[in-house]
């Protein structure tokens, strides 16, 4: 009987507008706000967001649970901390895409590399698999932690940080004028019984372990 794998998708919006003088770039406004999307009754797998020193809670609307606002200057790292909590009454397997555009006037912007908002993740190795190099667009990063996460566990942080821009500081340009960016995170689970067969089915990746269910290597992707 083929298990039935459930799932749950919770994005996080980041928007960050960049105002350019005709010469040096003027300080930029970014803001970070949460909405859950729920959709099962067995998995609650939830992002947690903690904003840096120069972070201002923002209230919710009823949409959106609040989030945090920054303001800066292109090249400066601004922390934003993202982790996942298992909220949920059963081990899970977790994986956080990442997804980075530029926009203008509520467009998207392709010609701008999506790289040039950089994302500042784990670089201890030790608790994600990050692979920031597969698609070639660069607007997708995907995460997959490598430990099954126990009931009441909160993983490390996935990201640490954000930059905007962090190469473009010498240009004299105005092509940036007027741009906006924006980060998604999402955040999937799946139940760690049938680990293999679930990633597959659900993901659409094949994951090898260890004979403690820990991934040895970065899962690949499946195509038909």
């Amino acid at each position: 009987m083929k298990q039935e794998v459930k799932k749950i998708l919770i994005p996080i919006l980041i928007g960050v507008l960049l105002l350019v003088m005709a010469i040096t770039f003027a300080s930029f406004y970014t803001s970070a706000s949460t909405q859950e999307d729920v959709s099962t009754k067995t998995l609650d797998i939830t992002l947690v967001q903690e904003g840096g020193e120069n972070g201002q809670i923002m209230q919710g609307d009823g949409k959106t649970s609040g989030g945090i606002a920054y303001a800066g200057m292109p090249g400066a790292q601004i922390d934003e901390r993202v982790a996942v909590r298992n909220d949920g009454s059963q081990d899970a397997y977790v994986r956080v895409i990442i997804n980075r555009s530029w926009y203008r006037d509520g467009k998207k912007v392709p010609d701008i590399d999506p790289r040039e908002i950089g994302i500042v993740t784990d670089t201890s190795g030790s608790d994600w698999f990050i692979d920031d190099t597969s698609d070639p667009n660069g607007e997708q990063v995907v995460c997959y932690y490598k430990r099954p996460l126990q009931p009441g566990a909160q993983t490390s942080n996935v990201m640490n940080a954000f930059t905007i821009l962090a190469d473009k500081l010498t240009e004299n340009s105005n092509k940036y004028a007027g741009l906006s960016t924006e980060i998604k995170y999402k955040a999937y689970g799946v139940q760690s019984i049938g680990d293999k067969e679930a990633m597959l089915a659900e993901w659409g990746v094949v994951a090898n372990f260890d004979n403690n269910g820990v991934m040895t290597s970065m899962p690949v992707e499946q195509h038909d």
